[in-house]
């Protein structure tokens, strides 16, 4: 969620957050304060997307949701915030397109 702001920065107004943990969708899509021992992470992010005119929290299966896992695994290792905001590597969008058919299948 540190890469909110440079979100903002780039101009963006809205924006579609989406997970494979159901409860964290749910804890950041409800307007109650959180009381688990998660919620200064949850409260923290919920400041965060407030910077946006409209977010979106959704749930997606883990198995149409390898891409996140992948970028994820690629930048554990890199210290600075990174975005694609029009073409991703190829290797991404692969991953995106297989992705895609187990949401939406032919």
């Amino acid at each position: 969620m540190s890469q909110i702001s440079g979100v903002t920065d780039l101009g963006f107004d809205s924006v579609i957050l989406e997970g494979d943990a159901r409860t964290i969708i749910g804890k950041l899509s409800s307007p109650a304060i959180d009381a688990s021992e998660i919620s200064p992470i949850i409260e923290n992010a919920k400041a965060l997307v407030s910077r946006f005119a409209c977010c979106q929290f959704r749930f997606t299966h883990r198995i149409a949701n390898r891409t996140a896992h992948a970028m994820a695994r690629e930048g554990r290792g890199v210290l600075q915030d990174r975005f694609w905001v029009e073409e991703a590597p190829s290797a991404f969008s692969d991953l995106a397109a297989a992705d895609r058919r187990h949401l939406e299948p032919p």
